[in-house]
């Protein structure tokens, strides 16, 4: 009888990812749309969730769609801790609003 053989999908940019937000850090570097920012605020929602002292939201995205940065900006000014913003690179259009 053969044992099961798992297999996890996890590579580098993943667990890169998860020490990122035990860190505290977020990291928005795409388009803005409705999908990056359901996945950037469900990642706020986690690091929220542990307890930090401070989040750190790296942003290098060449802006979007302006809605769902409404919808960011204002989850991430209602944040209970404080969310330190820093440009890396550039922050277009709806990202600079971010």
């Amino acid at each position: 009888m053969q044992g099961v053989i798992y297999s996890y999908d996890f590579d580098l940019n993943d667990m890169l990812e998860f020490q990122r937000l035990q860190d505290g850090i977020l990291r928005l570097d795409c388009i803005v749309d409705d999908y990056t920012i359901s996945d950037l605020l469900d990642h706020l929602r986690y690091v929220v969730a542990q307890k930090p002292t401070q989040i750190t939201l790296e942003i290098m995205s060449p802006g979007g769609d302006v809605y769902p940065a409404f919808a960011a900006y204002d989850v991430i000014r209602s944040c209970p801790v404080p969310v330190i913003g820093v440009v890396q690179g550039y922050a277009a259009s709806a990202a600079a609003m971010i």
